[in-house]
């Protein structure tokens, strides 16, 4: 029953004057639901944290919070439903909300960071800075990082927990000689960053080009809506000078890290082997880490050296596609480790996207062991379709299997309507959208588009 004397955490029912000393109280359960009601984000944050004692009510309380416009109150239920209600608050999570359920960096407010505001709230925006690499001569660099030595000094480093570093490349030709120089500059960059930085959770580490100018604001939003469809489309890839020579030596630096992404080039020529981290890191073992995406070229080399990474905890691995030259350098033993389950055993998101045509892999591919764990599989872009129907017919079969598969994705693809029909029939969401001929109507269809 309400009562008519207030404690301290009650909510009282009244506009924004002052209620009066004799107003109804809610309290409980009902006092909670009020204040998610709230126009104050505070007053919406602390119901939440208090509807935990609540039991399989907090879970559906949480997942109506994913939705509100506050990304402060959306990734605290983001949050309650992972950490603090329990396999219930997991489960339900993935089943009613599967996208939001895993650690991305659309979570975060992306913003570049400014020395003289300072880091406003570190623990919800993921902070832009850039290093510069030029070419003084044929042999020679210069490196620039300034901003990095703006941030390291900010009074609230200790805090932050998303960091966006950018690589801005002004090199000229492309010598071999200069790849280890720069990922070795780009590693003392992160390392000084490191030992002021414990807490860091999330990191987005490549190069940035003036075809990803539109990656400041909603930074992947833009970039994927804009650059990667293009990209895939008209088979158009800038090439990429930062070579990443080891993903581990990234990954070891931070701790406490969960979200790691990567753009760069991951071709054979940043296939440098570093045998003192060889020695060390072996044995590691990556437990804090969820969500893993590679990207850029040559991604293809880097799929068994990231599957002998012991992740054991790993729930999102995307790695886009963009091979030198079609069908030249994917094998399906670069695969087996991911598919088998073995490497990735908590995997339920598995990305591998932006392939040119690998219906030759297909049939192997979906008769993997990997496919009775996955909640998303990500086909799109550029890698399934043109085969025959029996193609079709035989991944469905597969699919029948997947028993715990909420959405597959199979957009920007080239199926036809007979064939995206038959895979809507399939227990779960299938994303079909935007489906071609071939790749002669891909093209044409977007001619149109500016760059």
């Amino acid at each position: 029953m309400s009562e008519l004397t207030p404690r301290e955490s009650d909510l009282v029912l009244g506009g924004k004057n002052p209620p009066p000393t004799n107003a109804a109280i809610l309290g409980g359960l009902a006092g909670v639901k009020q204040r998610l009601k709230s126009e104050s984000i505070a007053e919406r944050l602390w119901a939440l944290n208090n509807s935990i004692q609540y039991g399989s009510s907090a879970i559906y309380l949480a997942l109506h919070s994913l939705t509100d416009d506050s990304r402060k109150v959306r990734r605290l239920a983001k949050k309650i439903l992972r950490n603090r209600l329990g396999e219930a608050g997991k489960e339900e999570f993935l089943d009613r909300a599967t996208m939001s359920y895993f650690a991305t960096l659309n979570d975060w407010q992306q913003e570049i960071y400014n020395p003289e505001l300072g880091m406003i709230d570190s623990e919800n925006t993921a902070y832009i800075v850039e290093v510069i690499i030029s070419s003084i001569s044929t042999t020679e660099l210069s490196f620039e990082s300034k901003e990095i030595d703006s941030l390291i000094s900010d009074f609230k480093i200790d805090k932050l927990k998303g960091l966006i570093l950018r690589i801005i490349m002004r090199t000229h030709g492309n010598n071999s000689l200069h790849h280890q120089r720069m990922f070795d500059f780009v590693i003392g960059c992160l390392q000084k960053i490191s030992f002021v930085c414990p807490k860091l959770e999330l990191l987005w580490v490549g190069e940035f080009n003036s075809y990803r100018n539109d990656c400041v604001g909603n930074f992947f939003e833009d970039y994927f809506r804009s650059y990667r469809y293009k990209k895939c489309m008209y088979n158009f890839k800038p090439s990429c000078r930062f070579y990443v020579c080891e993903v581990r030596q990234i990954m070891s630096l931070f701790s406490e890290l969960e979200s790691l992404y990567i753009y760069g080039n991951f071709g054979d020529k940043s296939h440098s082997k570093n045998e003192t981290l060889e020695h060390s890191s072996s044995n590691l073992t990556y437990e804090k880490i969820k969500t893993l995406v590679i990207d850029g070229w040559g991604v293809e080399h880097q799929l068994l050296p990231v599957s002998e990474l012991n992740m054991p905890n790993l729930e999102y691995f995307q790695a886009w596609i963009s091979c030198e030259y079609p069908h030249s350098n994917i094998r399906l033993e670069q695969l087996i480790p991911i598919l088998s389950g073995s490497a990735m055993p908590n995997l339920k998101y598995l990305g591998l996207c932006g392939w040119d045509d690998w219906n030759y892999l297909i049939r192997d591919i979906f008769n993997y062991p990997i496919m009775k764990q996955l909640a998303v599989l990500d086909l799109h872009m550029d890698a399934i379709g043109g085969g025959s129907s029996a193609d079709i017919e035989y991944i469905i079969n597969c699919l029948k299997g997947a028993i715990n598969l909420k959405m597959l994705d199979l957009s920007n693809n080239c199926l036809s309507d007979e064939e995206v029909l038959k895979l809507q029939q399939l227990p779960f969401v299938v994303k079909s959208s935007n489906q071609f001929t071939g790749r002669d109507e891909r093209i044409s269809s977007l001619q149109s588009i500016p760059f």
